[in-house]
């Protein structure tokens, strides 16, 4: 786990005047836990040179448990290219999901979106964070997964230690 003092060496060093969470209810959960992480850290100020980095949950496990597999692909066909310059994109894969609250959401699904949109963004520039694995590690009673469709604790932890593993390195 990085410290407030590498994250902002990381943040100065990287010129990252914003780090932003995108999705739906799983980017609830990851933004609390980035909102402690980055208290205190001071984003440089935006500029033309400075860069937005983007955490984006490709809205899962929603479109696993709304979406055919096909209209997923639609939709990732729509993200655009990714300038590396001023900018920085990663995704969370879906999880591996132990309960079948709802019919569509199982871990075969979860892992099939996956990767179709490992095999979509990639080659725009846009950066994995594998959720899969870590989540995998973490069965139902473990991990605090009250409603059987979306995994808190340890597990959403770890995605963001990854996140910034990935993000810091030199």
């Amino acid at each position: 786990d990085l410290s407030s003092a590498e994250i902002q060496q990381c943040i100065d060093r990287k010129n990252i005047s914003n780090i932003e969470v995108k999705g739906a209810s799983v980017k609830q959960m990851l933004n609390r836990y980035i909102e402690q992480k980055l208290n205190g850290i001071q984003m440089v100020k935006p500029t033309a040179f400075s860069r937005n980095i983007v955490l984006d949950t490709l809205k899962m496990p929603h479109v696993v448990w709304h979406d055919a597999v096909k209209e997923f692909g639609i939709k990732l066909d729509a993200y655009g290219e990714i300038n590396n310059e001023t900018s920085e994109y990663y995704f969370v894969t879906g999880f591996y999901f132990s309960s079948e609250r709802e019919p569509h959401v199982v871990v075969d699904r979860s892992l099939q979106f996956s990767n179709l949109a490992w095999k979509k963004l990639t080659p725009k520039g846009y950066k994995m964070i594998n959720a899969f694995d870590v989540t995998a590690a973490f069965t139902y009673d473990s991990d605090a997964q009250n409603d059987g469709l979306h995994i808190t604790g340890p597990p959403i932890r770890a995605i963001l230690t990854k996140f910034f593993h990935h993000l810091c390195q030199e």
